[in-house]
């Protein structure tokens, strides 16, 4: 077993035992475009639809001249753009945001999906409470069971703007590889997994205001959440906030010491998708060198909800 590595002050954490221990093999550490118009030609010389063409178009609350074909291409810009740095961090030391209120604070109570919006600033820890709580645990049951794995192949549809909305949301998840001390040491993607004894935390960026927590399945098929580790607790961000997991900045996950298989399952979930309106459309996942992205098509009245389970293998 793996042992936390205390904090001195009154945390969020600092509540939960030593070890916060909520699986037997999983533990958390504390270490616009313009056209003019040109009078010597006829007014009528250019076809409508090509001036619509070259219009501005918002995507993810970005400024697009062109609606690109591909999810994917626009996902990587939009990635870039937010970060503000490149994605894939090459050998640069990849510098971690500090969510020092959210890690600390007790979760703040909320019975809607109003509540949530009301609390939603950057990165909260919410407790689900009242009626939503059933649907809250629907969502994630189903998605800690690890079934409905995304797909590789590439999206059918195109990424296009009707009314103001993309037919498409996006996230994007990686895995950061980090020492003892908490210093970042690598990023993969879902896909490339784990050994035995690694640390890491989880890095979760989406297009849409969206609701996180981490489940795991462990070598003998039980299921549980264990990220953010109170029932019906979950981690609020604001569409194009990146969120590092575990929110303290000296936590890290760590599978240790049982034979099998572990999955940790990653969800982030759209808050009105829990008023019963969750998209139907399979998700659609790019692996990188720097994280995989996710894709889920949507209509103007059903939200995303994309989930991920990773495969942990022991040796």
């Amino acid at each position: 077993m793996s042992h936390a590595h205390e904090k001195k002050g009154a945390t969020l954490f600092s509540r939960l035992p030593v070890i916060l221990m909520l699986v037997a093999s999983l533990s958390v550490f504390h270490p616009g475009l313009v056209n003019a118009a040109d009078p010597a030609k006829p007014r009528n010389d250019k076809p409508a639809t090509e001036k619509v063409e070259v219009q501005e178009k918002f995507i993810w609350g970005i400024v697009v001249n062109v609606v690109l074909s591909s999810v994917f291409s626009m996902f990587t810009d939009w990635l870039v753009k937010k970060l503000g740095v490149d994605v894939s961090a090459g050998d640069k030391p990849l510098s971690l945001p500090n969510f020092g209120d959210a890690a600390n604070a007790a979760p703040t109570p909320v019975a809607s999906v109003g509540d949530i919006k009301a609390q939603l600033v950057n990165v909260a820890v919410v407790a689900v409470t009242g009626l939503l709580t059933n649907k809250l645990n629907s969502v994630l049951t189903t998605a800690f069971l690890g079934k409905d794995v995304p797909t590789t192949a590439k999206p059918k549809a195109t990424l296009q703007v009707k009314n103001g909305d993309p037919n498409y949301q996006a996230a994007h998840i990686s895995i950061l590889a980090v020492d003892a001390a908490g210093n970042v040491a690598g990023l993969r993607s879902v896909k490339q997994g784990f050994n035995t004894g690694e640390r890491f935390k989880v890095r979760v960026i989406s297009t849409y205001d969206a609701l996180v927590a981490l489940g795991n399945i462990n070598p003998s098929g039980k299921e549980r959440q264990i990220y953010p580790p109170q029932a019906n607790t979950v981690i609020s961000i604001k569409a194009g906030t990146e969120v590092v997991l575990p929110l303290a900045a000296d936590q890290y996950f760590q599978f240790t010491g049982e034979t099998g298989t572990d999955q940790l399952v990653v969800t982030v979930v759209d808050p009105r998708a829990l008023e019963g309106k969750p998209s139907k459309k399979r998700v659609h996942r790019q692996d990188a060198d720097y994280g995989s992205n996710f894709a889920q098509e949507v209509t103007p009245d059903t939200y995303p909800v994309i989930s991920q389970p990773i495969a942990l293998l022991h040796q």
